[in-house]
């Protein structure tokens, strides 16, 4: 992403969103990075490559939490 890394964009999507789940997929997943992003307000940390399995159960699951208020 031009000018923005997806760190800096997940603040931007909770801003205008509060209540949108996000998602962050990157293939790096050290200990700062991941912490940073759900800081920021990102719902889950997925590293790539991405296990489709794994990334449908946690969105299945994010979904399942909106659903019962938590």
């Amino acid at each position: 992403m031009p000018g923005m890394s997806g760190l800096d964009l997940v603040p931007e999507v909770k801003l205008r969103r509060p209540d949108l789940p996000v998602f962050m997929i990157s293939a790096y997943s050290d200990e700062a990075r991941v912490q940073a992003a759900i800081e920021r307000g990102a719902s889950k940390f997925i590293t790539k490559p991405v296990d489709f399995p794994q990334l449908k159960q946690a969105i299945t699951n994010v979904i399942a939490g909106a659903r019962r208020g938590g």
